[in-house]
């Protein structure tokens, strides 16, 4: 349903300025009887073009071309989408969307012109204005001023004018609230009004940082008060504006400047636009215990769209519907917690989105099957990897800060095996380490606090390659790419195997550090979680018993790391050094390379290339 606003005016064309009592009551029954015509031919105008569930409605300013009278109203045929034979580019293209087009809700002089979508571009000659300065205030822009052309009864019965304007692009500004909506009913007439009515915020239409109606208070519009006993009485815009005046002097000339956004009346029904008649009320379907025989283990997707399993490998069940919309009732899926309602995360029994197999080759294979059931957890936001270099100690009794290359005595010492040993006798006393971070962003899209318990996020074939330079030159023959950055037995240079790693979201304690591995967010909140690695833990001491280096494809090291909520900084995360892969030039330490590690001088510059790609 469309509701739109119908005015007509008639039109009585005098000869003389002095005219007799009676002429004067013969002028105004003519004039009223062309309103009467304008507003028959305008409500059937109406029906005929709007009428049907199939039609579309909107301003003519939706196209920034129609200038001369944006405010008119539009009527085009709705479109609907067949799942089995999807639109080509053609048909968003402008000459197709425009065959759609209906006509425009005004008069013309032969009826037909504003049948043209070119209508709207074009003023009319000497035309009647129907909405002016003395119904939108003195302040109106040309812009807001509504004409229609003048369609002449008869050389001495005058003309009529008239045009309909479109209810449904404004907002509602008389619906109350109830703070303390206490049954089911009452609470059920709240969802269909705003949660805060702030008419005092609404923007004047020209001055953005104007509020015309500040006067009308929140308070006016609380159910049941004497404020808005005076508000429901405006049921058109002109008693709207008498009932505001009442509580707010000044108010009612304020309403006419923004007399194209707000309404009284915006109503509408559940019609279905694109295949006409009404929505369907799935709550029969939803509120039994079983699924009906022809939805039970049926996708949406092939039931109602015509498609086959083979063309929507991924067509939710009915299943999934049913449960979500009944966790309202399910105690032990929507709890209290101090008094506020909070969710559980929950998925089907046995259901996984993805599983892990192998010892010392990982394999994860995503499932894309639906869900035999409804699946609540937060939904990814953003997922992100922070890379960095950083230069390692090879010899453990480095002095505090060094300008130069290290001495014998310096070196006599091995921390960092085998490279100390290989770059010994050479000017190379560092090693060069990649640090890859991984950081997830979740969102709770539900509005209710989401609680979810173990939950693991896994990375896998990251795009991510790169070729390092040092003092300008490539130290390796083509960019690697992160899955190849292992050299141990057997290496991975061919990218044979999956380099896993992730991390285990957890919440953070009083301490800072991580706690319970249940997390709570709140209604709509977005939560950031990054690694966390104990920072009193020294890179000498993760040489003897590793905790954050580099996944390996062999499991005698973690390929998970704790992640906690917030960010502590760059230079935590992954730990790898073998930077060349099987791209390396040599493995000679005069070059600065041992098999793919690089190694570092004090005085080496390093660059880095990179691209978005996996092997």
């Amino acid at each position: 349903m469309i509701l739109l606003t119908v005015i007509a005016v008639g039109l009585l064309t005098l000869s003389s300025i002095s005219l007799r009592s009676s002429g004067q009551s013969g002028a105004m029954a003519t004039a009223r009887a062309n309103a009467r015509m304008a507003l028959m031919l305008a409500i059937g105008e109406l029906q005929k073009n709007a009428g049907p569930d199939q039609r579309i409605t909107a301003r003519a300013d939706v196209d920034p071309q129609n200038t001369a009278n944006p405010r008119l109203t539009g009527v085009w045929k709705s479109w609907d989408i067949k799942a089995t034979s999807p639109p080509s580019p053609s048909d968003y293209e402008k000459t197709e969307r425009d065959k759609k087009f209906v006509g425009w809700l005004a008069s013309s002089i032969d009826g037909i012109a504003s049948n043209q979508i070119g209508f709207a571009k074009t003023a009319p000659a000497g035309p009647a204005t129907l909405w002016g300065k003395g119904s939108l205030g003195t302040a109106a822009t040309a812009a807001d001023l509504v004409t229609a052309a003048k369609v002449p009864t008869s050389t001495s019965r005058g003309a009529f004018a008239w045009a309909v304007m479109d209810e449904g692009v404004k907002v509602r500004i008389n619906t109350p609230y109830i703070d303390d909506a206490t049954t089911k009913g009452m609470q059920t007439a709240q969802l269909g009004s705003g949660q805060r009515p702030n008419t005092a915020s609404i923007p004047a239409a020209l001055d953005k940082t104007q509020r015309p109606l500040e006067k009308l208070d929140r308070s006016f519009f609380a159910y049941g008060s004497n404020g808005f006993t005076t508000i429901e009485k405006g049921i058109t815009r002109l008693n709207l504006g008498l009932a505001a005046d009442k509580l707010a002097a000044g108010t009612g000339d304020a309403l006419k400047s923004l007399a194209h956004d707000v309404t009284s009346s915006s109503v509408g029904l559940f019609t279905d636009t694109a295949s006409g008649g009404l929505k369907e009320d799935l709550n029969l379907l939803t509120n039994p215990v079983t699924l009906a025989a022809p939805y039970a283990g049926a996708g949406v997707y092939a039931s109602r769209l015509g498609m086959t399993a083979a063309s929507a490998p991924s067509d939710p069940r009915w299943e999934s519907f049913q449960q979500f919309s009944q966790i309202y009732r399910d105690s032990n899926r929507l709890i209290s917690s101090a008094g506020l309602p909070v969710l559980k995360a929950q998925a089907p029994q046995g259901w996984a989105a993805a599983t892990t197999a192998g010892t010392t080759t990982l394999t994860t294979t995503v499932n894309p099957a639906p869900p035999p059931g409804v699946v609540m957890l937060p939904t990814i936001a953003k997922v992100q990897v922070l890379f960095s270099l950083v230069g390692r100690d090879l010899y453990p009794n480095l002095p505090p800060a060094v300008s130069g290359p290290l001495t014998t005595a310096q070196k006599a010492a091995s921390m960092h095996g085998p490279q100390d040993a290989h770059f010994r006798p050479t000017k190379y006393d560092y090693d060069l380490h990649l640090l890859y971070t991984p950081i997830v962003t979740l969102h709770n899209p539900y509005n209710v606090a989401l609680r979810f318990t173990g939950v693991r996020v896994e990375f896998l074939h990251v795009p991510f390659s790169m070729k390092v330079f040092r003092n300008g030159v490539a130290q390796s023959n083509d960019f690697v790419p992160l899955e190849t950055m292992y050299g141990g037995t057997p290496n991975n240079y061919n990218g044979a195997q999956n380099k896993i790693f992730g991390m285990n979201l957890k919440a953070k304690n009083a301490s800072g550090v991580p706690g319970s591995t249940t997390v709570t967010l709140l209604p709509g909140e977005v939560k950031m979680f990054s690694t966390y690695i104990n920072p009193d833990r020294t890179y000498q001491q993760d040489l003897g018993g590793r905790t954050f280096w580099d996944i390996y494809v062999n499991t005698n090291l973690t390929s998970t790391i704790d992640a906690i909520p917030g960010w502590r900084g760059d230079g935590i995360g992954f730990d790898c050094d073998n930077l060349a892969g099987g791209y390396a030039l040599d493995g000679t330490a005069t070059n600065g390379h041992w098999a793919a590690c690089l190694g570092l001088a004090w005085d080496d510059q390093i660059h880095v290339e990179f691209v978005p790609k996996n092997i």
